[in-house]
């Protein structure tokens, strides 16, 4: 049985729970306090944003480091892309053609106005032309 005397408890001389007790001097000084826990790291999302390239590729060069601040329309990295190169492969063809549908017009146009040329050849001309300025705006 213990006893309680003025906050402290005491154990009578006879008790048993006497030889399962251990008393040691305490003494202070300083302990590492270390906690290990897993976790997961997750991106601040209200300060993060997703960098999307048009084409696939790959990165030939980093213009930034991680974690550095950056600001619109400051390049951030290089990418090989065959899609790239086919990308603005088509849109030549297509400046060419629209080039090309455009002069075609023209000429049917005067060769109209000289009195030469049918209404069907100078609409045949005018659709090429709105075909040509659709693909050529397509591959912009």
């Amino acid at each position: 049985m213990q006893v309680e005397v003025k906050g402290r408890i005491e154990l009578p001389a006879g008790s048993p729970l006497r030889t399962r007790l251990k008393l040691q001097q305490l003494s202070a000084r300083q302990q590492p306090q270390w906690l290990e826990a897993s976790a997961v790291v997750r991106a601040d999302p209200s300060s993060t944003v997703s960098v999307l390239p048009p084409v696939a590729g790959r990165v030939v060069s980093l213009k930034v480091s991680l974690g550095e601040s950056v600001h619109r329309g400051q390049l951030l990295l290089e990418i090989a892309s065959g899609d790239a190169a086919q990308a603005a492969s088509d849109a030549a063809k297509a400046r060419a053609a629209r080039d090309l549908a455009d002069a075609a017009l023209a000429r049917a146009k005067a060769v109209q106005a000289a009195g030469g040329a049918a209404d069907k050849d100078v609409q045949s001309a005018q659709n090429d032309d709105a075909q040509a300025r659709a693909e050529w705006q397509r591959a912009q």
